[in-house]
């Protein structure tokens, strides 16, 4: 075990001396040697959601993402060669602006 030293936050061992900190890699390894087939098929089912989301934000290109989002029901996803928006003017209107009714009735 070993904790930290105030003054340099270097991690130290009981003798005050500067400590191997292992990495988690480490660390999970020493800890899978210990556990049974029954635990380690527990820890299996926890790590592949991890591994499996992973292995597809790798994949995801922008034609995924785009055919993803227009099979989603309310979502439009423009054409590829489509043109960006454009600066516009607001529209004025009358009356009290929506943000400011919403603070004044919280008040």
């Amino acid at each position: 075990m070993y904790r930290f030293c105030p003054d340099t936050l270097v991690p130290v061992d009981n003798r005050g001396r500067e400590a191997v900190v292992p990495s988690a890699r480490e660390t999970l390894q020493e800890a899978i040697q210990q556990l049974g087939e029954e635990e380690l098929a527990r820890v299996l089912d926890l790590v592949r959601p991890m591994l499996t989301s992973a292995r597809n934000r790798e994949e995801l290109t922008r034609e995924d993402l785009r055919g993803f989002l227009g099979s989603q029901p309310g979502i439009t996803v423009p054409p590829i060669d489509a043109q960006p928006f454009e600066d516009f003017e607001p529209v004025e209107v009358g009356g009290v602006p929506a943000s400011e009714l919403l603070v004044s009735d919280r008040r």
